[in-house]
């Protein structure tokens, strides 16, 4: 009986629609020379090692049954359908490291990651659009423009929380409380935050299925002088999340 070695992953264009399909890969042997050499690569999703015979496998055979059982679900397929592109690869918006690099003009799921993202959810009973517009209201003294902030979004959020100079003092404010952005009061309160955004289905829909990537946020800043949320910040908070959620 022929070994399986892993899954190649493969969409089809039928009727100007995409389908998936997850074929599994065999050792295959030759007439002449025996069994074909072995070569070896990482799984695209788990970042395990895969042994194949001169054909590229996209998934391990734990990760390929593992997907194979969402694309039963009609949901998790159509969405799937919605977010990607014909290159099976970029299901996984991988690079050679095996992470997952967050950002708002990448794709899914890394886009939908991204602080811009729009996201509908509650903050201390003040309604919030999205995670950027929550965090550019931080560098407002004001209470009521703070409502204001949080409901804006994407680079509409961004820009309006430009013109708060809060690094000159190294202050950060939230509904009347005043934060040092060194302190751990503020670290609490950015927990906080990312917890109330994961109360939104679609975020935590779109954060488990980056699986158990390392998530990475390439263009951000590292420095917290300069900055109201680190990379380091942002991306073990969402990892932290996934991990409560149920994911890897």
């Amino acid at each position: 009986m022929k070994k399986q070695l892993g899954y190649k992953l493969n969409i089809k264009k039928i009727d100007d629609k995409f389908d998936f399909f997850l074929n599994p890969i065999f050792e295959q042997k030759s007439n002449e020379n025996g069994w074909f050499g072995q070569a070896f690569q990482l799984c695209k999703n788990c970042g395990g090692g895969i042994y194949h015979m001169m054909v590229d496998a996209d998934l391990c055979n734990k990760c390929g049954l593992e997907l194979l059982e969402k694309l039963k679900d009609e949901s998790f397929k159509n969405y799937l359908k919605f977010n990607l592109g014909i290159n099976t690869r970029n299901i996984f918006m991988l690079n050679k490291k095996q992470e997952l690099d967050i950002g708002k003009d990448t794709i899914y799921p890394a886009r939908e990651l991204s602080n811009f993202s729009e996201y509908n959810f509650s903050f201390d009973n003040i309604e919030c659009n999205s995670m950027e517009g929550l965090l550019q209201s931080f560098k407002c003294p004001d209470k009521e423009k703070q409502i204001k902030i949080c409901l804006l979004s994407g680079t509409k959020a961004k820009f309006k929380g430009k013109k708060f100079k809060w690094y000159l003092n190294q202050k950060l404010y939230w509904q009347g409380k005043e934060y040092k952005r060194d302190s751990d009061e503020y670290q609490k309160l950015l927990d906080r935050a990312f917890e109330a955004l994961s109360d939104n289905k679609e975020f935590g829909f779109a954060l488990k299925n980056s699986f158990n990537l390392k998530l990475i946020h390439s263009i951000g800043k590292n420095q917290t002088n300069l900055t109201v949320l680190t990379n380091e910040e942002f991306c073990q908070r969402l990892m932290k999340i996934r991990k409560n959620l149920g994911g890897v």
